[in-house]
């Protein structure tokens, strides 16, 4: 749900927003705290926040997998922020949104429509965090009149095997 309403957020003009990574309320989990990070850095505002006498939830906490998890997501946004501030400079002179969904660049596509877990950086970064307990990959739906290339492949080729 979060995802939604970062995009409804959007499409109102306010850009900066984002849900409290691991949740606020309530006990996360280590799974959920590792795929909420994938999904957080890449809210236009991200942060890992929860309640007083709540368990820690910091990735640090958990341990690998989950901080490993969390610095790679995040070193990729901090390798994105000209991007994002770019796109919040779009925002403040002309009013585009920052992270828009799918139909809002693809008007004619009617596929897009009813998509709620993916969404874009501006019109040219796809997002698709997985978000099913227990799932390692997803589907994603591409619209056809764009071409795509993989972030994450550029990410990847430059690890030391």
């Amino acid at each position: 749900y979060s995802i939604i309403g970062m995009l409804q957020f959007n499409q109102f003009g306010i850009p900066l927003v984002g849900a409290d990574i691991c949740g606020f309320i309530g006990e996360t989990n280590e799974e959920l705290c590792a795929r909420w990070h994938q999904l957080g850095a890449f809210y236009p505002f991200s942060r890992n926040h929860n309640t007083l006498g709540a368990t820690d939830q910091d990735p640090g906490f958990f341990g690998d997998p989950v901080a490993s998890i969390a610095r790679e997501a995040l070193n990729i946004r901090y390798t994105l922020l000209p991007y994002l501030y770019t796109l919040f400079y779009m925002h403040f002179k002309e009013g585009r949104t920052v992270a828009r969904p799918l139909w809002h660049e693809f008007p004619g596509d009617n596929k897009t429509r009813a998509i709620n877990d993916q969404f874009l950086w501006g019109a040219d970064l796809l997002i698709s965090p997985v978000v099913q307990e227990g799932a390692r990959s997803r589907e994603i739906y591409l619209p056809v009149d764009a071409r795509w290339f993989s972030l994450t492949s550029f990410f990847n080729s430059s690890k030391s095997t």
